[in-house]
């Protein structure tokens, strides 16, 4: 059984100029791992839901969930034993242009910082953000949805062994409650 989560990037800015906030992570799971704020879904809570509540808990700032944009969600497998895996994670991923309140690390990060979407730092993020994060930012304005398989090739989920995805319409999407 998989756990469900979310992770929001907020944007601010145009074009090459747009900026999104990444947290230095403070948990047991992406200890010291660049990433947006997020976490996991509690129980009968939709994903928008989970989003909101997770950013205020996280970072201090009240997501407006009509600026909240759904585009992408990727299923995470952790090798469990040579060529055998475990779907661990379906995590639902959004970005957010409006939101009140001044962004502070509170629960999971140490600290905050905005990065040019164009110069990511993926060699402080998941291994995995490198190979579809640059392709699937731009789809939050054009109705599509990137729909991901990440296969982890070690334990410490610090390379990817494979990877699949596959681009959908946002009205097609199959999984409720999401988009």
């Amino acid at each position: 059984m998989h756990q469900e989560a979310t992770v929001c990037h907020l944007l601010r800015g145009d074009g090459p100029k747009t900026e999104t906030l990444l947290g230095e992570r403070k948990s047991r799971f992406c200890n010291g791992v660049l990433n947006g704020p997020g976490g996991k879904f509690n129980p009968d809570e939709t994903a928008l839901q989970c989003l909101c509540r997770e950013v205020e808990e996280e970072i201090g700032v009240v997501v407006d969930p009509i600026s909240a944009k759904h585009y992408a969600s990727a299923d995470f497998y952790h090798p469990v034993a040579e060529g055998y895996y475990a779907h661990k994670w379906r995590v639902h991923y959004f970005t957010a242009t409006r939101w009140r309140g001044e962004p502070r690390p509170l629960a999971g990060f140490v600290n905050l910082q905005w990065f040019f979407i164009g110069k990511l730092p993926f060699d402080r993020m998941m291994s995995d953000q490198r190979l579809w994060l640059p392709a699937a930012l731009p789809l939050r304005e054009n109705g599509q949805l990137m729909e991901l398989e990440i296969f982890y090739g070690d334990g410490g989920l610090r390379t990817v062994g494979r990877w699949v995805f596959r681009l959908v319409e946002k009205s097609k999407f199959v999984k409720s409650g999401v988009t």
